[in-house]
């Protein structure tokens, strides 16, 4: 038998899952072994999800009446009949039990979620999976429906526990708990609602389709799960990678750093075990004891690169996605033929006089071989305001004394741009430039280098140091345990928590938040009716308060971000020849260091992250 993970919550001494996933006909006879043992009926109008519709199920979810029994006598009928102590678990409204597949064990082991529910026929409706063939997981219905409700319905939540609800007062909306009213309240017919697939189907020929799906697209993609495309609008996939090559959006380049290769926080390091988090730590200890290796992180844009064509000489500048597809522009009309047949198509606006600017100043900047990648901080000739050049590529407004020595230099220039890293061909791999191989002519484009010619000194926060360590200590081993038994996708959206509530995107609790961002099965799991779930424990008001892993999650995560604030601070009061601003209040986008395990990147989340976040 080939075995193939199913749910999560038995695993061994090496934290690998003692269940696997079950066969379709295999069903019947291990529900039938849970009949004898719990002295329950399971009828086929009791299984929930996707248990029975399709090849394999990763696990049996099946439904219990909370009117007939609750959880603590459940447990004590299966005791009773003989199931092992370790075989039974209690999360949230549900009993877990672990299955011998068809009654026998020599078959394996499959995991049963019981699930309690005091409203049988909403659960039956709530719960409801995907079928063989669908395209879409059954996780992906409730947030396309919270999408939906949020698209034509600002101020009302859907969430697959209680329905609808007002979204500032979480009261029931009238009949909120109805298929006909959602039916009513979305447009799709109430045979429509049961699955992702018919949802979608449902909606696609809308004029406004991609509009009702954004929200649901976004969350989405962070687990791999792709949507039915349209048109680019706004809030979609396509629509970002398109904007990304947009003058008018750098921005976008911020929302799009949680993908492979993207520059971490340190905090978030915890999202990946204690073991990132002791990484990290090690990482901004190194940072102290040697913080020449850091780097000013400029907010530039677009991002360049630029160098001489081995085969003629002649100057090439090229964006990132025409750098990997081998395309050397020449010319800025260059850059025309190439936007008019990209697959995202259109011109960039002003991007092009921004770019006939630079052009001969970057020409007579490039005096190695080899192609150089920077970000474009300005373009044309800069005029004085209140004794200062004043410049926003993006988010960052920087504003340089004229009489510095860096005002002098980019007073005498037609465009700024800072180098990051060299490429001796194309195709080939980077390196960190330099400083050969260009030079600053009079007249045209200042090359700036990342740390503009400054030293830094740090003064390492011994009790910030200390608290950050022994938070890792302390709560090192229950986070671990906590994120060994969630997926992959939900560790995702609980960091995306963290992050949008550090920028001030959301001031939800978590397990408000939670309810619109997370399949009803992890929201169970996770929070559970009584906040009983892996997240939450109840306090001696019946209130949620922090199990030990969140508890550890938190604390660590608030601890190596106070460590990494500290630092920031101290290194932003060195900056010295030039001024930034975010929305008139001082503040840059931060810096950035080496480490073993790659770049790590210093930023007050709270004001440069926050102000990027809410352009």
């Amino acid at each position: 038998m080939i075995i193939l993970e199913g749910g999560n919550i038995f695993k061994g001494a090496d934290k690998q899952p003692l269940t696997q996933r079950i066969k379709r006909e295999d069903i019947p006879a291990t529900v039938a072994w849970l009949e004898k043992v719990s002295g329950l009926p399971f009828p086929t109008n009791t299984w929930l999800g996707s248990t029975g519709k399709k090849d394999t199920s990763g696990d049996l979810d099946l439904q219990v009446d909370a009117n007939t029994t609750d959880k603590d006598t459940l447990v004590q009928i299966l005791l009773s009949a003989g199931v092992a102590k370790t075989d039974i678990k209690k999360s949230g409204d549900s009993v877990h039990v672990k299955a011998p597949i068809a009654g026998d064990s020599s078959n394996g082991f499959a995991q049963a979620d019981l699930m309690f529910t005091d409203d049988p026929a909403w659960q039956s409706f709530a719960m409801a999976g995907s079928s063989e063939g669908s395209v879409l997981p059954g996780m992906a219905r409730h947030i396309i429906l919270s999408s939906i409700v949020a698209e034509l319905q600002p101020n009302l939540k859907w969430s697959y526990k209680n329905g609808l609800v007002f979204r500032d007062t979480n009261q029931p909306y009238e009949n909120g708990k109805s298929p006909a009213t959602l039916s009513k309240v979305t447009g799709i017919p109430v045979a429509k609602l049961s699955s992702a697939d018919d949802i979608v189907a449902a909606i696609k020929g809308a004029s406004n389709y991609e509009q009702l799906i954004s929200r649901a697209r976004e969350t989405l993609e962070k687990s791999n799960i792709q949507l039915p495309e349209s048109a680019p609008l706004p809030g979609t996939g396509a629509w970002f990678n398109s904007m990304a090559e947009s003058s008018k959006f750098g921005f976008v380049k911020s929302l799009t750093e949680n993908t492979k290769g993207r520059t971490p926080h340190p905090e978030d390091a915890i999202f990946s075990g204690s073991a990132a988090a002791q990484q990290e730590l090690a990482g901004l200890d190194a940072l102290v004891a040697n913080p020449n290796k850091l780097t000013i992180k400029w907010d530039g844009f677009p991002a360049l690169i630029f160098g001489r064509d081995p085969a003629d000489g002649k100057l090439a500048v090229m964006d990132k996605y025409m750098w990997n597809k081998g395309i050397l522009a020449k010319s800025v009309d260059e850059w025309k033929q190439y936007d008019s047949t990209k697959a995202s198509g259109g011109l960039r606006g002003d991007l092009y006089n921004k770019l006939a600017q630079i052009w001969a100043g970057l020409d007579a900047a490039t005096t190695g071989a080899g192609f150089y990648w920077g970000d474009l901080l300005y373009s044309g000739q800069l005029q004085a305001q209140g004794g200062s050049y004043n410049f926003k590529p993006n988010t960052v407004e920087y504003r340089i004394p004229v009489n510095s020595n860096l005002g002098k230099l980019v007073g005498n220039s037609t465009g700024g741009i800072v180098v990051h890293q060299k490429f001796d061909k194309p195709g080939g791999a980077s390196t960190q430039w330099d400083g050969s191989g260009l030079k600053n002519v009079p007249g045209g484009v200042a090359v700036l280098t990342p740390s503009a010619g400054l030293r830094f000194e740090l003064k390492q926060p011994v009790q910030l140091e200390k608290r950050a360590k022994a938070a890792v200590q302390q709560h090192g081993k229950a986070v671990d345990e906590l994120l060994a038994q969630i997926p992959a996708s939900t560790i995702q959206q609980i960091q995306r928590y963290f992050n949008q509530f550090v920028t001030g995107q959301t001031k939800q609790p978590l397990y408000t938040w939670l309810e619109s961002n997370t399949s009803g099965k992890q929201y169970q799991n996770l929070v559970g009716d009584d906040y009983s779930g892996l997240l939450f424990a109840q306090d001696a008001q019946g209130k949620p308060g922090a199990s030990p892993g969140y508890n550890g999650l938190n604390a660590i995560f608030g601890a190596i971000l106070q460590y990494k604030q500290n630092l920031h601070q101290q290194l932003d009061s060195q900056i010295q020849g030039f001024e930034q601003y975010v929305n008139n209040q001082p503040a840059g986008e931060g810096f950035v260091f080496p480490t073993p395990q790659g770049l790590v990147k210093i930023v007050d989340r709270a004001g440069f992250s926050a102000a990027n976040f809410a352009k």
